[in-house]
């Protein structure tokens, strides 16, 4: 484990090289907020959805 950089319950991916078999960590992608934001479309968001009224003593 310590070769490949695996810890306890970190996924790992397994695979068949030039005849080897090579397992590497399965690293989770890290995003900013800029990379976030540029892949919203305006086509992604629902429309909004009117709940009527206030009932009790919501703050708007």
């Amino acid at each position: 484990m310590s070769a490949a950089a695996l810890n306890i319950g970190q996924e790992g991916q397994v695979r068949q090289e030039d005849g080897r078999i090579i397992i590497e960590p399965v690293l989770k992608p890290v995003y900013t907020l800029d990379e976030l934001l540029a892949g919203m479309k305006p086509d992604m968001f629902d429309e909004a959805v009117d709940f009527g009224p206030p009932v009790g003593h919501e703050i708007f």
